[in-house]
Order: structure tokens, then sequence, then C-alpha cells
């Protein structure tokens, strides 16, 4: 079978994948242009394309408000929250210039200098933008160097996924007929977390392309840490209170058999709840006035019922306080061990799936709501704190330390596979060479938008240079060379895409309608036919080899 029929069968297979797909896309398209006809441009009548460009930019948020952008009735209503209408502004206002003017010992209030106040903000913006652009470029060339690293690993990565499968490899190929289990002794690593980041960050950029409507799952977020809390913390009761019940809380019970927790302890726990006991007021004079007010107000409530069931009732109070603190006891001493096991059991069930945990940052908690629930207490006994820890204690100890969950690198313990840094597993602190004059201008310098605007302002001033190769027509028009463009594109993709890659379609079908597969595939097609001969044809095996770790 030659290159192309081999490309025929995949590409069949592919296209009938994606049919469904394709059909939905088309309907969503052919909804949203009705939609933007009978629009009644309530926002904007001037121009019938602004209210749908509007709410374009509204759903980025750039303008707009907090409203769903493309809900018709709701469009416009709600608070502002737009970077230009509300983050430029709230930044704008947050300058001090009283204060400003005073450290250069000039008196001026604002309301009697409205000039120099207005030239002051002007000038602070100028320099948080400023910094925005600095910080920016900085972290493009920490970027810029872990590429330069990540080139040669991923290259590396590569050939050991080759050998793996011993390719062109006669002494695996041999002991692979006595041993079909045999595996090459160079262990591939593969993308680790961030094969894991990749696919979240694909499913966020489809949910945001199509306004929350394909709602693809998002890996370990869909384990949130609440959820997870869940799993290891004791029932709750319908009242609303946590089981204080030691028995019916079964990931305690699993522990507890694990922990070497014997008939000893038990009975060391028991002299401790009798001689709490013994300390202890069971007066029956007492305890009859308390039953009393009870069976007042029970079916039992004539004199001969009550006397008849007081000895039980006292004999059910004495077992249930018995009971009561020899599951107080325990949990006394055992609260903090099981507590540590689950947090431990949670970080390395989470690490083993998804080589990763979900962080405080992730769901955009900041250091208040993160201790609250990363480190929660899920002791139901008042006054045993049993803290569930659910990040390492490093990342803890930032949280404590007061630091925002946006300002803490990311726990060593995470596996990024050949991303890893040099120094050590995970990723870095990252620092901002400046930092911002306000809260509220950190806020719009490091929103999405203002990254948004510097990307669009590098590729603006920047202009790929196309470079003709002297053997383009023999790359382009042989057999040999399209092999080896598809095997090696980096090295061999000269010249004209037009003959590599995948499959691109007409945008009109034989019968002169639309064909919605020009519009959502066609695209895509160009994207991985563009980044296959930028590397992307590693990062293919690299995720391969992420499935065949062993």
């Amino acid at each position: 079978m030659g290159i192309d029929d081999l490309e025929k069968s995949r590409y069949e297979r592919f296209l009938d994948n994606t049919k469904a797909a394709t059909n939905w896309v088309g309907e969503k398209g052919s909804d949203l242009y009705d939609w933007h006809r009978s629009w009644d441009g309530k926002r904007n009548q001037v121009n019938s394309t602004i209210p749908y460009l509007y709410n374009i930019a509204d759903k980025f948020g750039f303008v707009g408000t907090d409203a769903p952008a493309f809900d018709p009735e709701k469009a416009g209503t709600g608070t502002k929250d737009g970077f230009f209408n509300k983050k430029i502004p709230d930044m704008y206002k947050s300058y001090d210039t009283q204060k400003d003017f005073a450290d250069y010992g000039v008196e001026m209030t604002p309301e009697e200098n409205p000039i120099l106040d207005h030239s002051q903000r002007v000038m602070r913006t100028a320099d948080d933008v400023a910094k925005s652009g600095i910080n920016t470029l900085s972290g493009w060339w920490d970027e810029g160097k872990d590429l330069a690293r990540l080139v040669p690993l991923s290259a590396l990565e590569g050939a050991k996924h080759v050998y793996n499968y011993g390719i062109d490899n006669p002494i695996d190929n041999a002991i692979r007929k006595k041993y079909p289990s045999w595996r090459a002794p160079l262990r591939t690593e593969g993308l680790g977390e961030g094969y894991r980041w990749l696919k979240d960050s694909a499913a966020d950029l489809i949910n945001f392309a199509t306004v929350g409507a394909a709602n693809l799952p998002s890996g370990e977020r869909n384990e949130y840490s609440q959820s997870a809390f869940k799993d290891y913390a004791p029932p709750i009761l319908e009242n609303g209170y946590r089981d204080t019940d030691l028995n019916n809380w079964d990931m305690y019970q699993n522990w507890k058999t694990g922990s070497g927790w014997s008939t000893s302890d038990d009975a060391r726990i028991d002299k401790k709840v009798k001689s709490e006991m013994d300390k202890m007021n069971f007066d029956p004079s007492e305890m009859m006035k308390e039953w009393m007010e009870t069976a007042d107000e029970s079916w039992w409530n004539t004199p001969g019922k009550r006397q008849h069931y007081f000895p039980q009732y006292m004999d059910a109070v004495k077992e249930g306080t018995k009971y009561s603190l020899k599951n107080e006891f325990e949990f006394e001493e055992t609260g903090e061990k099981y507590a540590d096991w689950a947090g431990d059991k949670y970080r390395e069930n989470m690490l083993g799936t998804h080589n990763s945990y979900t962080l405080p940052s992730d769901i955009g908690m900041d250091n208040k709501e993160a201790l609250e629930w990363y480190n929660a207490n899920m002791s139901p006994f008042a006054g045993i704190d049993a803290n569930f820890q659910m990040v390492n204690d490093a990342y803890l100890d930032e949280l404590k330390a007061g630091k925002n969950p946006s300002d803490i690198g990311e726990p060593n313990e995470f596996d990024y596979g050949f991303m890893d840094s040099v120094s050590g597993p995970g990723l870095n602190e990252s620092t901002k060479v400046y930092e911002y004059s306000t809260p509220e201008a950190k806020a719009a310098m490091e929103s999405s938008q203002m990254m948004a605007l510097e990307i669009a302002a590098t590729f603006g001033i920047t202009a790929p240079l196309k470079i003709r190769k002297i053997a383009q027509e023999l790359a382009q028009g042989t057999k040999v060379g399209r092999i080896l463009r598809e095997v090696m594109p980096g090295t061999f993709q000269w010249g004209n895409r037009g003959k590599f890659g995948l499959p691109k379609f007409a945008e009109k079908t034989a019968d002169g309608k639309t064909n919605w597969s020009y519009y959502a595939l066609n695209v895509p097609a160009k994207t991985i036919d563009w980044a296959r001969p930028k590397g992307a044809q590693l990062g293919a095996v690299l995720m391969a080899s992420d499935e065949d770790k062993y």
C-alpha cells in the first residue's frame, strides 16, 4: 500500500469522526447568522454590524458588562467589567496624585489643580504600561530560553520513543522474538503535566470560541478540590452536621485498618473514657428532671410509663456519652495522622492520574479562600483539628506567608515529563522585573486582554520572511519528496504547502450549497500543516510516548 492509500484511509476515518461536529458547527453558524439578522440593535442602532462586533468584544472582556454577551435580553445589563470601560478607568482613578506632589514638596489638591492631577495620572498610567511591556518581554525572554532548552530535549525524547519500539534496532528485535514483552531500557518521559496543560488549554479555547456551547471537560479540573474534600471528609448528616460516629466514616476506617491500630489501643481509649465518665455527674434525681421534661412531650406522658422507661433512659444516656467520648478521644489521637494521610493520598492519586493537582490559582481563589479550602479542618469534633492539606508543604508555607496564589509557582512534585526544568522537577516561580503602582494597575496590566493587545502589537511590527529553497521543485514534484515532507516536514517542507498535509475542502458542494467543512475544517487543517514543520511533528511523538509509559 502506497503512502497516498495510507493517507486516504486515515483521513476517511478522520472525516467520519468529525462529520457530527461539522454539522453542529454548521447549525451553530446558521443560528448565529439568523440571530445577527434579527438583532434589534438595542445596544447601538447606528450600524447593523456594531451590536454583533460589540458583543464579541464584550465576550472577550474588552468592553461590556458581566451579563451574558450573546443574550439579547440580558446583554448590556449588569455591572461594567470590561478592560476599557472598567479596568483602565479604575487604574486611572487609583493613583494618589496629591501624595505624589507632596513627596516633592508641592501642595496641591485634585479639585483645585485638575490639569496637574490629570497630567500626573496620565504619566502614572504610561509608567505602568511601560512596566507591563518590559515584564512581558522579560517573560518572553525566559520562555525563549526554555524553548532553546526544550528543543534538544524533545529530540532526545523522540529518539527514545523510536528506540523503545525497536524500529531498525536489530538487538531489540532479536530480544523481542524470545521475550515479546521486552522494552528497551531508554524510558520516555512524554509530556507529563504538559500534556494535561495542552488538553486543558485546548478545551478552554474551544469552550470560549463556542461561548461555552461545546462544554468540553478540562482534565484534572473535573476533580475539583471541594469534591476531593468530600471524598475524604466524614459523612454529612441530614441536619447538616458531620457525623461523629467514626464507624460510619468509610475512608477513615480504611486508613485505620492499615495504620497499625490494635486492640491494645482500643483498651487504652476505653480506660481513658472510663476515667472521664467517673468525673461526670449521673445523679438519678438530676437525670429524672431531664427525663420528665422529655417524657412530658412524648406519648408515654403518663406517670406509670415515665417510671417504667426511666432506667432505660439512664442507660441510653450513659452508653451514648461513653460512645461519643470513645470516638472523640480516638480521633484526638488519630485525626492529624489521618488528615496527613488523606492529603498525601489525594495528591498522590492526582499526580498519578494527571501529573498534577488543582491549584487555587487554577480556579481563581485569593489567599484567604485558598487557606480556607486547601488546608480545611475536616474534624467533626469541636476543639480537635484535622487539616486536609491539598497542596504540598512548600506551597502551603507560601500561602501562610500571605502570598497570593497567582504569584506562587507550581509545586516541584508536578511532573512535566521532558518539559521539566534542568534544576529539578516542576516549574519555578515567575518573577516580574517591575511591580505595578497600585492593585488596580496590576489587575489591568496582567489581564488577558492586555496580553492579547501586546501579542497583536508584536505581530503587527513583524512580518514572516519567506525563504525559497533551490530544491523546492524537487521536494514538491516527486513522490520521494512527498514522503520526505510527510515524515520530516521541518527539514524538507519548502515552498507552497498546498501539496502537503491534511486535505482541504471546497467552499461550495457539487450542487452549489454551502460546504460547512470548508469553514469548520480548513482552518484547523491549515493550522496543523503550519505547525508540523515548526516542531509539532516531534510534539505528536511526545504525546504518543506519554501514552506508552510502562
